[in-house]
């Protein structure tokens, strides 16, 4: 798991960063003919609802406009939307360090997309030198406003992740703290890692049946570790009854991923594993492989 953090940072970054707190708005011309006037006359709200309708219409230009008049004004929205247009270079020609600015404005008045944001940027130095306490102490204010949105589950995975790593300070128990938080809210990757913790016994009391049981959740929604994992408890029977064939399909699902170095891992164990199953066993468990549907779990 030592690793995952510079991996849960590229995909975790991205997405914080290309978010836009856009608002759901009507299509009533009278409406929007009202709020823009509002904007243009210095209202902050509504300049700030102006940049998200520019924005859903893909005027860039004119959002960035918007955005930048209200955050002026102090709009936390607006100062959170305006470090995501200097992330991406949309209506702005793209500068990291003004990105981490205006997103730490917004993150200093709790907007959690922000905090996210600016505690990522921390860790992977985007805009500001590198500094693991800091970064930490932003995702966890970020995680500590809960809620079910896949940002703050991503949030509270990346929080987990890096109490793993060497580099901050190894905290097994608030890990599992903050897996436990994202898993019992369907985040796939939170569910395999926990699973984990309770196979190796880091941070909570080792448990097989507590393992097998987040790791089948994390396989089932078509994550790589939990798949490869899982495969190695049916191996072993570990929390699971001792099978083979579900051992292969779980490895052989898992050698699909794109990570390079896993899917080299759980082909050379899937691949043992022909060393003690017959032709039968092997084919039931390419066909259970080939059938398999990721489900998203219900929350």
């Amino acid at each position: 798991m030592k690793k995952s953090i510079l991996l849960v940072l590229g995909f975790v970054f991205i997405f914080f960063i290309s978010q836009i707190n856009a608002i759901s708005l009507t299509n009533d011309t009278v409406f929007i003919e009202q709020y823009l006037a509002d904007a243009e006359r210095g209202d902050a709200d509504a300049q700030q609802n102006a940049g998200d309708y520019y924005y859903n219409s893909k005027r860039f230009e004119d959002a960035f406009r918007c955005y930048r008049k209200a955050a002026n004004q102090g709009n936390a929205k607006a100062q959170s939307s305006l470090g995501q247009m200097y992330a991406n270079g949309f209506g702005v020609i793209k500068d990291e360090e003004e990105s981490a600015k205006w997103h730490r404005k917004a993150a200093e008045q709790g907007v959690v997309l922000s905090q996210a944001a600016l505690g990522a940027c921390y860790l992977s130095g985007i805009g500001v030198e590198v500094n693991y306490p800091e970064g930490a102490k932003w995702l966890l204010k970020a995680a500590n406003q809960g809620g079910t949105q896949q940002i703050v589950l991503d949030n509270q995975y990346l929080l987990a992740t890096l109490y793993t790593d060497s580099r901050f300070k190894v905290d097994y128990v608030s890990a599992v703290k903050w897996f436990l938080v994202a898993a019992k809210a369907g985040h796939p990757k939170a569910q395999g890692c926990l699973g984990e913790m309770y196979r190796q016994g880091r941070g909570v009391e080792k448990d097989e049946f507590e393992a097998a049981k987040w790791l089948s959740k994390a396989a089932a929604q078509g994550d790589a570790g939990g798949q490869m994992n899982l495969g190695a408890a049916y191996k072993q029977g570990e929390g699971v009854p001792q099978d083979y064939v579900n051992a292969y399909k779980w490895m052989n699902l898992a050698s699909a991923t794109s990570d390079r170095n896993l899917a080299a891992f759980a082909r050379m164990h899937r691949d043992n594993l022909l060393k003690v199953m017959t032709e039968e066993q092997v084919a039931e468990a390419q066909r259970l492989s080939r059938e398999f549907v990721p489900r998203a779990e219900n929350k």
